[in-house]
């Protein structure tokens, strides 16, 4: 056998076959790894805490994305989530929440508008709740934001919620010639993993895409790996300048929904109108979709004009976006109402 090694001129050189011969004894004494497995049946025998939620049927336990263009009312959102989970109060005046610290990253946001926010959303009288705490700095996640994070979570045992916005903020930056959906899931899994672990409720804040998908979902701007790893997924529609909008959700603990919200600019808040596919019904929109129920055989563009007293130019820009909603069904150059069959 070879001599391990050979310190002639005062340098170490290692025989590497006999490195080699070494490691696989070292190997061969080494109990085999056994698979981490559960059976069918334990599995079924097994007790787990109720799931919870930050926002009922919105924000479950775990790691969710709020995706919206910029400067559409996101953070009108988030902050309003903030009090109310903070204080045990309405969401949006309509979702209740359970009570318990918060930790809101605005770091878009200077403690002089947040104040100004804040004035603005608590009403008169009301005391703002100390279990909300603010911070406008925070260190890049791969630089040990996520730690900080921990350290606050422990301080704050009841913590219920944690917010980030945004992520732009504190993701690592990108690498020149990386594999881009590797990038996008590694950034979130800490955070994901964090709020697994301690039954919580993380919120990261991103922007959408300029051009909206047909897949709401695919409105979020990145690679399919910023979602691959999430629990949950909001995405903000808004029309710019527009009172009205829409906030799909969709999670893994919960059926996937379609809500509509109404901005008050009096109050500076959002505020949760129903079930987004009812509130498109309403108005001009009722008005088609009852005049066409009602026909036999459905009706062109030019009767359902004079029907409802419309432009015949304006009303087939509305049939179209009927159309596109799936509120509408178009046979030959005629309109119906879908069966729920062929919806």
């Amino acid at each position: 056998m070879s001599h391990p090694a050979d310190t002639t001129n005062g340098h170490v050189s290692v025989d590497p076959d006999l490195l080699a011969e070494l490691l696989d004894e070292a190997k061969a004494g080494m109990p085999e790894p056994e698979p981490r497995t559960i059976s069918a049946r334990e599995l079924l025998n097994k007790e787990f805490a109720p799931v919870r939620w930050a926002v009922p049927d919105l924000i479950t336990e775990g790691l969710t994305l709020l995706s919206g263009r910029p400067k559409m009312g996101k953070s009108w959102i988030c902050l309003d989530i903030a009090i109310a989970v903070a204080s045990g109060g309405l969401v949006m005046g309509t979702l209740s929440v359970d009570a318990g610290h918060v930790l809101y990253l605005a770091l878009e946001d200077g403690q002089r508008r947040l104040q100004d926010r804040l004035k603005k959303l608590l009403p008169y009288g009301v005391t703002a709740p100390d279990n909300l705490k603010f911070a406008t700095q925070w260190e890049r996640l791969h630089e040990g934001g996520v730690q900080t994070i921990e350290a606050w979570l422990d301080q704050h045992p009841d913590a219920r919620l944690a917010i980030v916005d945004t992520l732009a903020k504190v993701r690592p930056p990108a690498k020149a010639n990386g594999n881009t959906y590797q990038e996008d899931y590694n950034c979130l899994q800490p955070l994901a993993d964090m709020a697994r672990k301690r039954n919580i409720s993380i919120l990261v804040v991103t922007h959408s895409r300029k051009a909206a998908a047909d897949d709401v979902m695919d409105d979020i701007s990145g690679s399919t790996g910023l979602t691959a790893g999430v629990d949950g997924m909001l995405v903000l529609r808004r029309g710019r300048g527009e009172a009205e909008a829409e906030l799909h959700a969709t999670n893994r603990d919960a059926q996937d929904q379609e809500l509509a919200l109404l901005w008050d600019a009096s109050m500076t808040r959002w505020s949760i109108a129903g079930k987004a596919e009812q509130y498109r019904l309403h108005g001009e929109r009722r008005k088609i979709v009852d005049l066409v129920t009602a026909s036999k055989d459905g009706l062109t563009p030019k009767e359902i004009a004079i029907q409802a007293d419309k432009n015949e130019s304006t009303t087939r820009v509305l049939l179209s976006k009927m159309l596109a909603d799936g509120l509408l069904r178009k046979v030959g150059d005629r309109y119906i109402v879908p069966s729920i069959s062929s919806a």
